[in-house]
């Protein structure tokens, strides 16, 4: 009889991964829970799927750089809302958790991005200390990671996960997702605000230095205008004495007329020349002030964005974006498909390139060759690896299994366990007596 997994605990009705779900998978009659294990910044095992934090929780960056006590500030209810108070556990706390209750656990390795030190060890030594060991898989797609359990405890079962070949063709797609998501993540949400307050701020400073800068403009012609007029008036008062005195001295007409026309424009020279300089001092005044409130302007909004921007954030970004990028946008199937989907190193030149060029790999003969105990296949690859998984002797653990159709495929064919997020649907269709099928 097939063992129903609750997929990330009750998930259908639950914030996966939390406390709150693995109890209510109990409660619905489900055999075992499926869970993703991560590693804090500190060291400790936390349960989650995602290494960013926005899809499931109130916070944002990545779970690997955050500290255990930073993430226990968060809830982790973004998918069901009504639990307010549902926070992320650590692996210690759910194996306390699901002890009383029987139920087994398939643990699912997280230890692709980034790779963690001693992470299997730490998995396995808290198996040990809460007693669970004996009720404890491990899967994953890196099979160094289920290697290693093996090589620390060679009775532990390890699964390997199966990506479908319809996932496989969107890799590509997803890594350019991921990286837009793990950026996003890496950069606080209001880093956008305050660049945008700062470049307003800006804005604003400009338009007030350049109405200043024509506001000087404006008095300095006036003022050279005013001077003009008041030298012309005395140019015009020069030459209409002169005149008056030629009447009057008519011997010495044409000498003083001289006289006054030269003084009167001597005058008129004076003091437009004084007026130019004092003209020049208020063009270049008002220059000045524009440059200089353009300058700090600019010079605030640098440091705005600088206080604005994590001092850590090429970092942030630098591990959001896979070493292979390169190879990953220039190959229909990324260079580390092979790391995906648990061939972490460990298959020859000949293979690899037979994945890459035709999509395929014999993971049933791979499983058989390396000691691996089961395959867990997306629910898409069950129908071509049933047959030789039940000749082989090896276990097969489906995923995700939710619509009714594909629980009734899962329960006919006898698969070892049903990974799904209705715990309650499986159970209702299994105890049903037409599902009573072969086991593998």
């Amino acid at each position: 009889m097939s063992l129903i997994y609750a997929h990330r605990g009750a998930s259908g009705y639950a914030p996966e991964n939390t406390l709150e779900a693995f109890e209510l998978a109990a409660k619905m009659g489900a055999d075992g829970v499926e869970l993703d294990v991560q590693m804090t910044k500190d060291g400790e095992i936390v349960v989650a799927h995602d290494e960013g934090l926005s899809r499931v929780s109130n916070g944002f960056g990545l779970i690997h750089d955050m500290t255990l006590a930073q993430l226990k500030k968060l809830y982790f209810n973004k998918t069901h809302p009504e639990y307010a108070r549902a926070t992320i556990p650590t692996l210690r706390e759910v194996y306390e958790l699901l002890k009383p209750t029987g139920l087994r656990v398939n643990t699912e390795l997280k230890n692709l991005r980034p790779i963690y030190d001693d992470f299997e060890e730490k998995c396995v030594k808290i198996a040990y200390e809460t007693g669970m060991t004996d009720r404890v898989m491990y899967s994953s797609f890196n099979y160094k990671s289920l290697a290693r359990i093996k090589q620390l405890d060679p009775s532990i079962q390890v699964g390997i996960l199966k990506l479908p070949m319809t996932v496989v063709s969107r890799i590509p797609t997803k890594i350019a997702g991921n990286i837009t998501k793990g950026v996003s993540d890496a950069i606080p949400a209001e880093l956008s605000d305050r660049i945008s307050g700062a470049a307003s701020d800006l804005s604003e400073r400009i338009s007030s230095a350049a109405s200043g800068f024509a506001d000087g403009l404006s008095g300095a012609a006036s003022h050279l205008t005013t001077r003009i007029s008041n030298a012309a008036s005395g140019f015009a008062d020069g030459i209409s004495g002169a005149a008056s005195d030629l009447t009057g001295r008519i011997s010495n007409a044409a000498s003083g007329f001289a006289d006054g026309i030269s003084g009167a424009a001597s005058d008129l020279t004076g003091r437009i020349s004084n007026a130019a300089p004092d003209l020049t001092g208020h063009i270049s005044n008002a220059a000045s002030g524009f440059t200089d409130g353009i300058s700090g302007a600019a010079s605030d909004l640098t440091g705005r964005i600088s206080d604005a921007v994590p001092s850590d954030i090429t970092e942030r970004i630098s591990k959001v974006i896979p070493a292979d990028l390169t190879e990953c946008i220039s190959c229909a199937i990324p260079g580390n498909l092979s790391d995906i989907l648990g061939l972490f190193g460990e298959v020859p030149d000949s293979v690899v390139d037979e994945v890459r060029t035709v999509g395929r790999c014999d993971i049933l003969e791979f499983a058989r060759k390396k000691g691996i105990d089961a395959i867990h296949p997306h629910i898409s690859e069950l129908p071509a690896l049933i047959g030789k998984a039940r000749a082989m002797g090896i276990q097969l653990n489906v995923w995700t299994t939710n619509s009714e159709e594909d629980i009734r495929m899962c329960l006919l064919t006898g698969v070892n366990s049903i990974i799904g997020d209705y715990p309650d649907r499986m159970f209702k269709l299994r105890e049903s007596a037409a599902f009573k099928g072969p086991q593998i």
